[in-house]
């Protein structure tokens, strides 16, 4: 960087690399800003989580444990919300370097112990829960 000449961002979170920069700005620049963004996250850890999105209590971005299936991920973020349409909820993954979505019924398998939809997780997995709408009759 050209105010503060090189700076090591390998093993650190962008919160930790923007505050070392902020602290060697603030010798040069009155109230520094400092943004970093990561725009090619190829950590093992990055990659080795699974999250979950959407009407959740709790959406969570955790690491990646095998064994891991839908029902545990449901259950880290606290649950679903009552605007959660259960039914159309996604289990989101990447397939040969593309990403393919399958559908999952959380409804089914929380309230009806319908095992089918616990699926076992992989690194990457993004489940999404969207919202119930008024014109599809689900409120």
């Amino acid at each position: 960087m050209p105010l503060t000449g090189d700076v090591i961002a390998e093993g650190k979170r962008p919160e930790e690399l923007a505050s070392e920069i902020r602290v060697a700005l603030s010798e040069l620049v009155r109230s520094p800003e400092v943004t970093v963004m990561v725009v090619n996250p190829a950590s093992k850890e990055y990659r080795n989580r699974v999250r979950i999105t959407g009407q959740v209590e709790a959406p969570q971005s955790v690491a990646f444990q095998p064994g891991m299936t839908v029902l545990d991920l449901v259950l880290l973020a606290g649950g679903l919300t009552d605007f959660a349409a259960d039914g159309r909820a996604t289990l989101n993954r990447q397939v040969d370097g593309e990403y393919k979505t399958f559908g999952l019924d959380l409804g089914e398998l929380i309230s009806e112990g319908n095992m089918d939809f616990n699926h076992v997780l992989q690194p990457g997995d993004v489940i999404s829960v969207p919202r119930k709408q008024i014109f599809r009759g689900e409120l």
